[in-house]
C-alpha cells in the first residue's frame, strides 16, 4: 500500500517540478531570468492560491510573486502567463470530446468523423479565441474592474492599467502563433499528459483497486478538464464527482471509486502544501522587504 502511494506522491511531484521548469523556460524564451527555485516557489505558491480562489483567479498572483522572486517585470511575464493558462485550457478543452466519445462509443475511433469534427470545431474555436485580441481584452478588462481598488492600484502602477492589458494581450496571442515556442512546451505537455494517470493508477494500487492505465487516463483527464471549467475553487468537488462517475461508469465499485477520488485529491494537494505554504510565506516576505526598501 505505502509503496504504491509514495510512487504516486513521487509522480505528483515529478508533475508539478515539469509545470516550474516549463515555466522557467518560457520566461527564458522571453530573454526573462529566473532560478530553478525561484520557478519551483512562484508556481507552488500560485497553486496553492488558485485552491481557494474560484475561476483560477489565483494565477493574477503569478506575475506578482515572480517579480518578487526574480525581479522580472509584471509587465514582462504577464503575456507569457497568460499565454501559458489559455494554452493549458485550450488542450484540456480539446482532449475532453476525445475521453467522452470514447465512453460513449465503446472504442476510440469507433466514430472516426464525428472525432473529426469535433476536433475540427473546437480547434477552429480555440484559435478563433486566441487571435481574437479585441474579445480577450474585453473581458480580461470586464474581469480587472471586478478586483478590489487596492489591487487595481497596484495593478496599475506595475503597468497593467487599461492600456497594459492591450499591449499584454497582443503580446500574448503573438506567442501562439510562434512554433518554435510551441514544439518547445510540447515535451512538458506529453510528459504531463502520460504521467498524471500513472499517479492515479497507482494511488487505485495502493487501495487494492486494480485500475487499467487506460481508464485512469480517462478518469484522471476528464475529472480535470471538468474541475477547470467548472470554475470552482481548484475544481473542488466537481472534480471528484467527474472522476468518480467515470470509475463507476468502467465497473468500479462506487464507494471505491468515491474513496480513490478522495484520496487522489489528497495526494495532489501534498506538494501545494509542502511547497505552497513556505513559498507564499517567502515570496511575501520578500515583497513586504523590496516594499520597505
Amino acid at each position: 500500500m505505502w509503496f504504491e502511494l509514495m510512487i504516486a506522491l513521487a509522480g505528483v511531484f515529478a508533475f508539478t517540478t515539469s509545470n516550474a521548469l516549463r515555466y522557467r523556460m518560457m520566461l527564458s524564451y522571453a530573454k526573462e531570468k529566473i532560478s530553478v527555485l525561484g520557478a519551483m516557489m512562484v508556481h507552488h505558491t500560485v497553486k496553492f492560491a488558485i485552491v481557494f480562489t474560484p475561476l483560477k483567479v489565483g494565477v493574477m498572483a503569478k506575475p506578482f510573486a515572480t517579480k518578487a522572486v526574480s525581479g522580472i517585470p509584471v509587465r514582462k511575464s504577464s503575456p507569457m502567463i497568460l499565454f501559458e493558462q489559455v494554452f493549458e485550457l485550450g488542450w484540456q478543452a480539446l482532449l475532453l470530446p476525445f475521453l467522452l466519445i470514447y465512453m460513449g462509443s465503446g472504442e476510440l475511433f469507433g466514430s472516426i468523423t464525428m472525432l473529426v469534427l469535433l476536433l475540427a470545431v473546437a480547434a477552429a474555436a480555440f484559435v478563433a479565441g486566441c487571435l481574437k485580441r479585441g474579445s480577450l481584452v474585453s473581458f480580461v478588462i470586464s474581469l480587472a474592474k471586478r478586483f478590489p481598488e487596492r489591487i487595481k492600484n497596484y495593478g496599475r502602477k506595475s503597468g497593467l492599467g487599461r492600456d497594459g492589458i492591450r499591449d499584454m494581450i497582443e503580446d500574448s496571442s503573438g506567442y501562439f502563433r510562434d512554433w518554435r515556442l510551441i514544439a518547445r512546451i510540447l515535451p512538458f505537455t506529453v510528459f504531463q499528459l502520460l504521467l498524471w494517470p500513472y499517479s492515479l493508477q497507482m494511488t487505485a494500487a495502493s487501495m487494492s483497486i486494480p485500475l487499467p492505465y487506460g481508464i485512469a487516463f480517462i478518469a484522471g483527464w476528464a475529472s480535470v478538464a471538468i474541475g477547470r471549467l467548472s470554475g470552482l475553487p481548484g475544481g473542488f468537488v466537481a472534480t471528484e464527482l467527474s472522476m468518480a462517475g467515470v470509475l463507476v461508469f468502467f465497473g468500479v465499485d462506487a464507494m471505491a471509486a468515491a474513496g480513490l477520488s478522495v484520496l487522489f485529491r489528497i495526494v495532489t494537494l501534498v506538494p501545494f502544501i509542502i511547497i505552497g505554504i513556505p513559498s507564499s510565506i517567502a515570496i511575501g516576505a520578500m515583497s513586504f522587504r523590496k516594499k520597505k526598501s
